[in-house]
């Protein structure tokens, strides 16, 4: 606006020096003066805005600094908590508070059509979970929870009392101890790759599962797998052997074997699934070629008894 008073000063000086020529250089002097000033001001503002602009990019370089700064800050309290994540000790109080939650979702379960019981059994490496249909004799699901995924599951908000809002809606969310449990169960298993490498770690991780499964549910102490493979010298199954203690609980133990072929396009079925699909399925296997769990509901009670007990005579405080 300024620029503009001044030029239309200037113009109007210049136009009354034509008209009164008496006054000719007085007015030509001030429209020259007005034009100096206009150029005088124009220079000193373009010099105030390089010092502006000169001050705002030291600023925004400043800001960069400061955000790639609290960047590593914020990726090394990462790394720092995943590492205690994994390496701190899941307390006995922790691990029942874990149990607590799948008590919860066995009480939500009661209101759908497919209700299931959840029986959690704690174990020195984590949280092994059961889940038995209504009358409680056939095993339905399996999960398996290590104590790091045990740890990462308590870093969430705690289900509170009211947890049920006025239109009976499960207040579950991604962020507390319900939500954080329902993304293990569906975390995604790898897909089967063209890749080698990629596939080898795959297989790991499917071959892995497996074996807890086995371990947890049917009490497998040892367990061998092969290939089998055709006469064209191509792998054409999986071969799983495992055996289990009849009474793992006698002096004398009297071991069991049971065996289970996967051919390859059933293997090959496996890759891709949620946690929860693959325990199932394989459950259901096991069933098929009758090969029952070995772990029942009304087990799982004593167990943690025995477990409890043996936890307290360690931290007994009178103890000699």
């Amino acid at each position: 606006m300024m620029y503009l008073l001044l030029t239309l000063m200037s113009v109007a000086l210049i136009l009354l020096a034509d008209k009164k020529s008496k006054y000719e250089k007085l007015f030509l002097g001030l429209a020259i003066s007005s034009a100096l000033a206009q150029g005088l001001f124009s220079w000193w503002k373009d010099r105030e805005g390089a010092i502006m602009q000169d001050n705002l990019r030291e600023e925004l370089k400043a800001a960069h600094v400061l955000l790639e700064n609290n960047q590593s800050l914020l990726q090394a309290q990462e790394r720092t908590i995943g590492s205690l994540i994994f390496n701190v000790q899941t307390s006995e109080e922790g691990k029942r508070r874990f149990v607590g939650c799948f008590e919860d979702l066995s009480r939500m379960a009661e209101y759908r059509d497919r209700a299931l019981r959840f029986e959690g059994l704690i174990c020195d490496d984590g949280v092994a979970v059961f889940g038995f249909n209504r009358d409680a004799i056939q095993l339905v699901e399996f999960f398996f929870f290590t104590n790091a995924e045990v740890n990462h599951v308590l870093s969430g908000v705690r289900l509170g009392d009211r947890f049920v809002d006025e239109g009976n809606v499960v207040q579950i969310t991604s962020t507390n101890e319900l939500g954080i449990i329902d993304g293990l169960m569906n975390e995604m298993l790898p897909q089967k790759s063209g890749h080698p490498i990629e596939q080898a770690k795959a297989q790991d991780r499917i071959l892995e599962r497996l074996e807890t499964v086995l371990r947890y549910a049917y009490r497998a102490e040892t367990i061998t797998m092969r290939w089998a493979q055709n006469t064209q010298g191509e792998r054409c199954s999986l071969i799983v052997d495992f055996s289990y203690a009849a009474n793992p609980l006698a002096v004398q133990k009297r071991m069991l074997n049971a065996s289970l072929e996967f051919w390859m396009p059933e293997l090959d079925s496996l890759y891709g699934l949620t946690v929860k699909d693959f325990n199932s399925r394989l459950i259901q296997k096991c069933y098929r070629v009758g090969i029952e769990p070995k772990v029942r509901a009304r087990d799982i009670a004593g167990m943690n008894e025995v477990h409890t007990r043996k936890e307290k005579t360690k931290t007994f405080p009178y103890k000699e």
